[in-house]
């Protein structure tokens, strides 16, 4: 089955984090697959390069980071871009904040 089908991905929380180093931030959003509601929780807003970029919510394996979740490229990027466009809107400012103010 190859079948695509509408997904809409909503920014739910952004948590800027002020210490410098590699970590940024803290995010959730709420993926809309065809109706079905999934919430994904712990994404990194991380230092890359010389710009930002989002992973995955990690855990730890033998000392080692790994993906607690796998998505298509196309859906990470759309992820990535949502939660960098509201991080950049200063809704990561400070305390834990949701785009709706909440």
């Amino acid at each position: 089955m190859n079948e695509t089908v509408p997904v809409a991905v909503t920014v739910r929380q952004v948590i800027a984090l002020p210490k410098p180093g590699r970590l940024r931030g803290l995010a959730g959003v709420e993926l809309d697959i065809d109706g079905i509601i999934i919430g994904l929780h712990g994404l990194r807003i991380v230092r890359a390069g010389t710009g930002l970029g989002v992973e995955a919510p990690c855990w730890q394996h033998r000392g080692r980071a790994v993906a607690a979740v796998s998505m298509p490229a196309a859906l990470q990027d759309v992820v990535a871009d949502e939660v960098l466009a509201v991080y950049r809107s200063g809704f990561g400012t400070g305390s834990a904040r949701s785009p709706e103010g909440k």
